[in-house]
């Protein structure tokens, strides 16, 4: 019997070279079908990772894709069911057994879930301030979110010359640093207490009607409200945490037995891309002892 990755970000990469390393059979799937997961949006330099920078996620996924020979199948495992000591992957008709499960799906963006954000998206509502703030030198922006993603995008912006509208649901949750940083810029306005209603687009930006019954107008909003873990339907249903996130043990290990979790997904209290392999190369390790025992 295999073992099964679904992933193929830092996460999975590792886990499967691991697993290769212990002679376990692997089939690994992805739903986009290529190496590099959450990477492919990550626009700003990654200079943390030991002995290995590059300029931004894609060139790190590229570079991980040269360095393992193989791929991930591209599919969606959208259903994962318990059946006789193993587990059923399903994308509607297809379908795939393993004996083993390792999860790497790690995450995406949130998004508020207003009207207008998905008509808005790409044009006058963005995600990525490290891509896009040159594009909006000497207009007027907004930012909603509190944490550090958020004020860490309102600096880059400020940064780049933009008049920032920082929108928060509750005081600032960034990281002390970020904070006295971003109060040394005079073109930020920081809302507490706001929630976005609704994105209307205005002219060539947009609208945001506020929970106050008060407006903001803006070349474009920035959502800036952290990342949720993405997950298949798994029956049976594995522990969560609070905010989704996989519940593991040291082992990598998940409340059912053969199912593991590393990388972004799990409920760690750091998401990177050093964890991420650290994770990847425990729940290998764990996995492949549990073929061995089951």
């Amino acid at each position: 019997m295999t073992v099964a990755v679904i992933g193929a970000g830092p996460a999975g990469v590792s886990a499967v070279t691991w697993l290769g390393g212990y002679g376990v059979d692997v089939t690994w799937l992805d739903a986009s079908g290529r190496i590099g997961g959450m990477l492919w949006d990550v626009h700003n330099a990654i200079d943390d990772y030991p002995a290995f920078a590059t300029q931004d996620g894609a060139a790190f996924a590229q570079a991980l894709s040269e360095a393992i020979p193989a791929e991930p199948t591209a599919l969606r495992v959208r259903e994962v069911t318990s059946r006789d000591g193993s587990f059923v992957l399903r994308d509607g008709s297809a379908h795939l057994e393993a004996r083993a499960l390792i999860l790497a799906t790690g995450t995406r963006k949130r998004r508020l879930g207003v009207p207008g954000e998905a008509k808005g998206m790409g044009q006058w509502v963005r995600q990525s301030a490290a891509r896009d703030a040159r594009e909006f030198q000497g207009s007027r922006v907004a930012v909603v979110g509190g944490g550090d993603s958020a004020v860490e995008g309102s600096i880059l912006l400020a940064e780049n010359g933009a008049q920032v509208h920082l929108i928060a649901r509750s005081p600032l949750g960034a990281r002390a640093a970020f904070q006295r940083r971003l109060a040394e810029f005079s073109s930020v306005e920081v809302s507490v207490g706001r929630r976005v209603l609704r994105i209307e687009p205005n002219g060539a930006g947009c609208r945001l009607t506020l929970d106050d019954g008060s407006t903001v107008d803006a070349a474009a909003l920035f959502v800036r409200i952290g990342v949720e873990p993405v997950l298949p339907e798994i029956e049976p249903q594995i522990s969560r945490d609070a905010a989704g996130f996989v519940v593991v043990d040291d082992l990598r290990q998940t409340s059912v037995a053969g199912v593991f979790a590393a990388g972004d997904v799990t409920d760690g209290p750091l998401r990177s891309i050093a964890t991420a392999v650290a994770d990847g190369a425990v729940a290998a390790r764990s996995a492949a002892e549990y073929l061995e025992k089951s």
